[in-house]
């Protein structure tokens, strides 16, 4: 996965930002030539192999996102507790989460409904999980919002969330990524 997370586009030359930080800066004469600064910055094992330019309105990448992956690597002594609670919210149709909004009410969330894949991984030194969310206009759950109804918010350990994959939807509904 590329750190790309927005460009800028100025007469000559082309600034690609990630984590809110210009990450580089090329100045291409054509497509073949962006291509070639493009590859030549970037590590190794990723490669542009084509690209081509979108007029009119383009919404943000993210913005078209509909399915994201995340993955959160957890103590292992959490991973009993996990597994059988994974079995549990895979049976249910509907599981609530009281998500606190500062300066606002608190609002019921329905997380089960943005859960299209939750599984766990039991090693000797730790407990994987992985989760697919939906994102759809009404919202998404939250990853931290899943291993808090998950742990039932008893110990709910600070996690670092990965994330593993981003995809569109199809009119066919297959997965797609952008």
């Amino acid at each position: 996965v590329m750190p790309v997370s927005s460009y800028a586009l100025s007469l000559d030359r082309l600034i690609i930002w990630s984590n809110g930080k210009p990450w580089m800066l090329i100045s291409p004469t054509n497509r073949a030539d962006f291509i070639k600064q493009l590859n030549q910055a970037l590590p190794k094992g990723i490669q542009v192999l084509s690209a081509r330019e979108l007029q009119g309105k383009v919404l943000p990448l993210m913005a078209a996102i509909q399915v994201v992956e995340y993955q959160a690597v957890l103590p292992s002594d959490l991973a009993d507790d996990l597994e059988q609670r994974v079995s549990w919210f895979e049976q249910q149709t509907e599981v609530f989460y009281l998500r606190k909004r500062p300066k606002k009410k608190d609002k019921q969330v329905n997380v089960r409904e943005s859960v299209l894949f939750l599984q766990g991984e039991k090693t000797a030194e730790a407990y994987r999980l992985t989760m697919r969310l939906a994102f759809t206009e009404t919202g998404s759950a939250k990853p931290s919002e899943v291993l808090a109804v998950l742990l039932e918010e008893k110990h709910c350990p600070e996690v670092e969330w990965l994330r593993t994959g981003m995809w569109v939807r199809q009119p066919d509904g297959a997965l797609q990524t952008p």
